[in-house]
């Protein structure tokens, strides 16, 4: 009971609270102020220039408002240099700003109505050359007569434009500008509707000739002002409502999303912030109707076991799980850089001895997770992220640990008939190995970089990953894949057809590395490297291992400046990486 009492409290002292509103509440409100303490500002200046220099001082009122307007103009002045000198306010700081500037409008707008009605006079008979003497120091005339000045009726509407639209005008930007709670919104619109009430009435004790009209003036008053009130009260509750819905929408576990930077066929990435730790990261979202119950499984799954690698070289997940709303996510860090195949379509083939440096750390990153049971299966440049981390260029990170390992395959039956019917070389094994492939409705592994025994729909191992090294490495000396057609003609090529040598499309390719990629590529997976382990030493071993190290690394990424963030061209259907955002195209 005592918190509930403390957090109502709260919530009408500072019109937030909640882990997280009350940050997001912090930093509306301070934009706002700081639009409204500009606003309040420029106005109070030309009410300043009203009263100096337009208005003749010698009258009653004017004279009030020299004294106060000043006052008033300074406070506002002293407000909006607090509110741009100081970094990242309390929210107990602003909401003191917020009613010290409330407070200083609302002493103005008293003084103003007050003087309006306090310095008013009724007079009888024709307006003569004395009447108009006597009233060059009233702010307002009423005369009876053949030629009134200004007659009741006329007087009662002018007071509802002077006094209560100005009220009103106050009330409506408050509640409009300002975020609030009904609560503490409808104590200060109350205060709101009395201050006129309270001028009108004080004025009807210095002024004789609104006494016998007080009765209906503030008639008029609270009924105009209670209208107002009650419209902007319902309007901040809405604007309350909707901004708490659009903060619930923004938030997953302990993630405040900031924006969305990749969309995906069941869910999106966003970049998001750690609320407590301020941490950026990428968060993705797999919404439950968009992905089958199969589907979301096997994702938490796949990232159960990929928060238990630790290399550097893979990419490393913060945190997951599922909301109220049967939302699954994960965090994962955010990483600034670029896919390898972002890498090659922009600035074509890599030398041989960065192609080292690169795979060796992927070799490295898959040793691991070999070592652990977890094949990846889909091992692309794609996948494949290459960054600065630590002070350190051309540090690759592998993403998608079999988290999207489900790749729809066109539907193959009709073109396999076809193709062996007429007795091409697709065999009936091969045909009945797709079929199958087909029937369980996914492709597991991306194509161009797919194993044999994968489209056969065996189970993978660590050769197979390996088989998908060699096409990276096929693809970052080349400049593209070893195979290239549909998915049917890909498949087909991938079981039957020999790789061509990386030298025959790039002469600067040499034989040892030449012979690495093809042995990668090699149909049986007895006649690959056994383990990543061992490609990697095979790597090393190269004659250009030692040509590409930091040095070499840093001062190529120094050369590219910002451009080297450039995206992936567009044209084919895109996928984002979890962990970054940026978009690749598969192929």
């Amino acid at each position: 009971m005592a918190t509930t009492a403390r957090v109502r409290v709260i919530d009408f002292v500072f019109g937030s609270s909640g882990e997280g509103w009350s940050e997001e509440v912090r930093a509306l409100l301070e934009k706002r102020l700081k639009f409204l303490a500009l606003l309040a500002d420029a106005v109070m200046a030309a009410h300043l220039v009203h009263v100096f220099a337009i208005t003749d001082l010698n009258s009653n009122l004017p004279r009030v408002e020299a004294a106060v307007a000043p006052s008033v103009a300074a406070w506002m002045a002293a407000m909006t240099v607090l509110l741009f000198t100081r970094r990242a306010p309390s929210l107990r700081l602003l909401r003191g700003v917020e009613t010290s500037v409330l407070l200083a409008l609302s002493f103005s707008l008293f003084v103003s109505s007050y003087g309006w009605l306090a310095h008013g006079q009724a007079v009888g008979g024709t307006v003569s050359p004395a009447l108009e003497e006597a009233a060059r120091d009233r702010l307002w005339v009423v005369a009876g007569g053949d030629t009134p000045i200004l007659s009741m009726g006329a007087f009662k509407v002018a007071l509802e434009a002077r006094i209560v639209a100005s009220w009103a005008l106050l009330a409506v930007g408050y509640a409009v500008i300002v975020p609030n709670t009904w609560r503490r919104a409808a104590a200060i619109l109350s205060l709101m509707v009395v201050l006129p009430v309270a001028a009108e009435t004080l004025a009807a004790t210095q002024n004789p000739v609104v006494r016998p009209m007080l009765g209906s003036i503030l008639f008029l008053t609270s009924y105009g002002m209670a209208a107002f009130a009650s419209m902007s009260l319902y309007g901040c509750h809405k604007l309350d409502s909707l901004r708490r819905e659009a903060f619930d929408a923004r938030q997953v576990g302990q993630y405040k999303l900031v924006r969305e930077i990749g969309r995906g066929g069941m869910g999106a990435v966003y970049l998001a912030e750690h609320r407590h730790l301020r941490r950026p990261c990428a968060v993705k979202l797999i919404r439950e109707g968009r992905a089958t119950a199969l589907h979301v499984a096997r994702f938490e799954r796949e990232v159960q076991s990929m928060a238990r690698l630790t290399h550097p070289n893979t990419v490393e997940i913060y945190d997951y799980g599922r909301t109220d709303e049967g939302t699954f996510f994960y965090a994962m860090e955010l990483l600034p850089g670029m896919t390898l195949e972002e890498l090659v379509v922009k600035h074509g083939p890599l030398p041989p001895g960065r192609v080292i440096h690169l795979l060796r750390q992927a070799c490295g990153a898959l040793a691991e997770a070999h070592a652990l049971g977890l094949i990846h299966r889909d091992v692309t440049p794609a996948n494949l992220f290459v960054c600065e981390r630590g002070g350190l260029h051309d540090f690759l990170k592998i993403l998608d640990f079999g988290l999207v390992q489900d790749r729809a395959l066109t539907e193959l039956p009709a073109a396999i008939d076809e193709r062996t019917g007429d007795g091409d070389a697709l065999s009936a094994s091969m045909s009945s190995s797709l079929a199958h492939l087909t029937r369980r409705g996914a492709i597991l592994g991306t194509p161009a970089y797919v194993s044999p025994e994968q489209i056969r729909g065996e189970e993978a191992d660590a050769r197979s990953d390996v088989y998908a090294l060699g096409g990276v490495a096929f693809y970052l000396l080349v400049g593209a894949p070893a195979f290239r057609g549909n998915v049917l003609e890909l498949c087909v090529a991938h079981l039957a057809s020999d790789p061509p040598r990386p030298s025959e499309r790039n002469a600067r390719v040499p034989v040892d590395l030449d012979a690495i990629a093809l042995r990668c590529l090699a149909k049986d997976p007895a006649a690959r490297f056994q383990t990543a382990r061992e490609l990697e030493v095979a790597l090393a071993g190269c004659g250009v291992a030692p040509t590409w190290g930091s040095e070499q690394a840093a001062a190529w990424w120094a050369e590219q400046g910002a451009s080297r963030l450039t995206p992936a061209p567009t044209g084919q259907e895109q996928e984002p990486h979890a962990a970054t955002g940026a978009v690749g195209s598969r192929a």
